[in-house]
């Protein structure tokens, strides 16, 4: 007998863990089971964390992304308008936007001369007028942007304003007649700050029914 030559039941194993390898596998003899055994034990040291974890991977990306989606639109849009700060801002502000506007005045007022109608030149002066007295108090609307961009740090647009000035120069009605930005709170602050403008009596003793725009961008509100 050769003792040089390994028996055809002899089987080089290796134990790698809890993992079975055999070191060759041949035919029509043990081995064969012996293999098989050990590639099911292969397949069972697969990690159940590993797995489970594997299945999990789609949703979670799938959650992080509707919620990185949420936030970004959130702060672009400036309307998270549920947050505490937002609720204190809106608070403060509130009662500018539910008080109703005072009755108007007859146009012309009863006793008022009916005078001519105002040249093209006097017109153009008291527009010049309105918009200086508006940009006397832009530091009141910038107020009411820093105070905004505090909550909505995204906040931007267009702000489009209608008012009446009264004859005797007063404030008599202030509106939105549009917003670009979205933010209620801002729209509210805005009117309660015009409400104590005073602008120079209109011409003829009658009413100035004006529309203004304010664009807040950068930072910054500029009338346009």
């Amino acid at each position: 007998m050769d003792l040089t030559r390994p028996t055809a039941s002899v089987l080089n194993v290796v134990r790698i863990g809890e993992t079975i390898v055999p070191a060759a596998c041949g035919q029509r003899d043990r081995r064969l089971e012996l293999c098989k055994r050990s590639s099911q034990l292969n397949q069972k040291a697969v990690s159940p964390i590993g797995s489970h974890m594997q299945r999990l991977l789609p949703t979670i990306s799938v959650q992080i992304l509707l919620l990185l989606a949420t936030l970004i639109s959130s702060c672009a849009s400036g309307s998270v308008q549920s947050s505490p700060l937002a609720a204190a801002y809106q608070r403060k502000y509130r009662q500018a936007c539910e008080t109703p506007a005072r009755r108007l005045p007859p146009h012309p007022p009863a006793g008022a001369q009916a005078n001519s109608t105002p040249s093209a030149d006097e017109l153009a002066q008291e527009g010049r007028e309105v918009r200086r007295t508006i940009e006397s108090h832009l530091n009141e609307v910038q107020a009411c942007y820093d105070e905004a961009l505090t909550i909505w740090p995204a906040l931007k647009g267009r702000l489009e304003m209608k008012f009446i000035i009264a004859p005797e120069g007063e404030m008599n009605m202030v509106a939105v007649k549009s917003d670009e930005t979205g933010s209620h709170a801002l729209e509210c602050c805005v009117i309660a700050k015009m409400r104590g403008w005073r602008f120079a009596a209109p011409i003829n003793g009658g009413i100035n029914v004006v529309t203004y725009p304010f664009v807040f961008e950068f930072g910054r509100v500029r009338s346009s």
